[in-house]
C-alpha cells in the first residue's frame, strides 16, 4: 500500500503559498458492556443542565417580529449554518421569539459539525429544558455525537440512560451514534455491546464499530465484525473495505487481506488501483506536469474510494490555487471525498459554493446525509432538486 507520508504538502504549490483557510473551515471532525443498565438508565439526562452556565451575550442586530413563518426562519438558519456562518445563525436564533424543533436541532447540528460540543451540548440543555418540547431520534443521534465529539462519556451515558427507557435506543441512527460516541471514549466494548443489541443496522452502523476497534488496535476483533457483516450480505462502501484492509496490514494478515481486496474488485472498489492513480499523479508532479481537471478529479476520487481525507484536503488546496474548483467533475470528486469520508458539513459548503450542479452532485449530497443518518436533510436536498435543482444556480 501507498506510505501514509504522501509527498505533498500545504506549502508552495504551483509558486502560490497555501494559507489553509483557503479551504474553508474544513475540519468539522462531525470520525455493549453495559455491566449495570439500571445504573445508566435511572439517571436522568437533565443533569445536562448543569452544563449551561455561562449565558452569550451576543449583540442585538436582528429586529423583532410579531409573527414568524417557520417554514422560512428555519430555511434561513440552516443555509447559515451549512455555509459556515454559525455566529450570525446563533444571533439570529437568540433573536427569534419562537423556536421549534427543527431550529433547536439546526443550531445543535451546527456546533457539531464546527467541533463545538460545548456550545452543542449547552444549547441541547436548553432545549431539553423546554417545556412541551420532545426529544427525537435525530436530535438525540446529534447531541450523542457532541459526547464523542468532546470525550463526554459521562453525559453520553445519561443520553443512553434516556434512549433505553424512551425505547429510542432501537433506532439504527442512534444506535450507531451511541457506538460512536463509546469507542470515540475508549470505552470500545461499551459499543460493543451497544452493537451487538441493535434491532436494525445499516453500512454505517457496522463501519462504525470495525472503525473503532481497528483504531484502538484491536485488529482482529474488527476483522471478526468485518467477516460477520459479510456473512449476513450488508453492503460495504469504499471505507468499510479501506478500514478492513488497514486492519489486515497492521496485524500482517496479507492473505486475508488478499482475499478482502478480490471483494473489493468485485465490487468496483479496486484499491490497488486507487494506490496506483496517487502514485502517477506524484509522478506527473515529479515530472512537471500541470494536471487537468480530469487529472484532478480521478486522483481525488481515489482518494475518496481510500478514505484518505487529509490527501484529499491538500488536493482540494492545490485546486483553489490552479483555479479548477469552477470544473463540475472536480467539484464533483471533491464534494465526494468529503461525504464519503463523513465530513458532511465539508460537502455541503462545497455542494453550496458550485456554480452549476447536474445529476451526480445531488445524488451525492442526497446520499451522504441518509448514510449518515440526516434523513431529514436528505428529504430537503431532495425537494429542492425536484423543484429543479440541477439548473445553473
Amino acid at each position: 500500500m501507498l506510505s501514509w507520508s504522501i509527498q505533498f504538502r500545504y506549502g508552495t504549490v504551483y509558486g502560490f503559498q497555501i494559507n489553509m483557510t483557503m479551504v474553508l473551515s474544513i475540519r468539522p471532525h462531525i470520525r455493549r458492556l453495559l455491566y449495570t443498565t439500571s445504573t445508566i438508565a435511572h439517571d436522568e439526562p437533565r443533569v445536562l443542565l448543569s452544563l449551561d452556565q455561562n449565558k452569550d451575550h451576543l449583540p442585538q442586530k436582528i429586529n423583532n417580529v410579531t409573527q414568524v413563518n417557520m417554514l422560512e426562519v428555519n430555511s434561513k438558519l440552516k443555509e447559515l449554518v451549512k455555509t459556515g456562518f454559525l455566529k450570525d445563525a446563533r444571533q439570529m436564533f437568540d433573536k427569534l421569539p419562537h423556536r421549534d424543533v427543527v431550529s433547536w436541532t439546526t443550531m445543535i447540528s451546527g456546533y457539531v459539525s464546527a467541533s463545538d460540543s460545548s456550545q452543542a451540548l449547552s444549547l441541547f440543555s436548553k432545549m431539553w429544558a423546554q417545556p412541551n418540547f420532545g426529544l427525537d431520534p435525530f436530535v438525540l443521534s446529534v447531541a450523542l455525537k457532541a459526547c464523542g465529539l468532546g470525550l463526554n462519556a459521562k453525559h453520553g451515558e445519561l443520553l443512553h440512560g434516556y434512549c433505553v427507557k424512551t425505547g429510542f435506543v432501537n433506532s439504527v441512527f442512534v444506535g450507531s451514534a451511541l457506538l460512536d460516541m463509546y469507542t470515540k471514549n475508549g470505552r470500545i466494548w461499551d459499543g460493543c455491546r451497544v452493537f451487538d443489541e441493535m434491532p436494525l443496522r445499516n453500512v454505517v452502523s457496522w463501519t462504525a464499530i470495525i472503525t473503532g476497534l481497528v483504531h484502538a488496535g484491536y485488529n482482529n476483533e474488527g476483522l471478526r465484525y468485518f467477516s460477520e457483516m459479510w456473512r449476513v450480505g450488508e453492503d460495504y462502501d469504499s471505507y468499510t473495505f479501506a478500514i478492513a484492509l488497514k486492519a489486515c496490514a497492521d496485524k500482517g494478515a496479507l492473505n486475508y487481506g488478499r482475499e478482502i481486496h478480490t471483494q473489493a474488485m468485485k465490487k468496483g472498489y479496486d484499491m490497488g488501483q486507487e494506490d496506483h492513480a496517487v502514485r502517477a499523479f506524484l509522478r506527473m508532479r515529479e515530472s512537471e506536469v500541470c494536471p487537468n481537471e480530469y487529472t484532478f478529479a480521478a486522483v481525488i476520487s481515489a482518494c475518496a474510494n481510500l478514505a484518505r481525507m487529509e490527501w484529499g484536503e491538500q488536493l482540494h488546496a492545490h485546486v483553489l490555487v490552479v483555479g479548477l474548483l469552477d470544473a463540475l467533475s472536480v467539484a464533483n470528486s471533491i464534494m465526494t471525498m468529503y461525504s464519503r469520508c463523513g465530513h458532511l458539513n465539508s460537502a455541503s459548503m462545497v455542494f453550496h459554493e458550485m456554480m452549476r450542479r447536474d445529476i451526480v452532485s445531488w445524488s451525492t449530497i442526497i446520499a451522504g446525509y441518509a448514510q449518515g443518518g440526516y434523513g431529514e436533510e436528505a428529504f430537503n436536498f431532495l425537494v429542492m432538486d425536484e423543484k429543479g435543482g440541477t439548473q445553473t444556480h
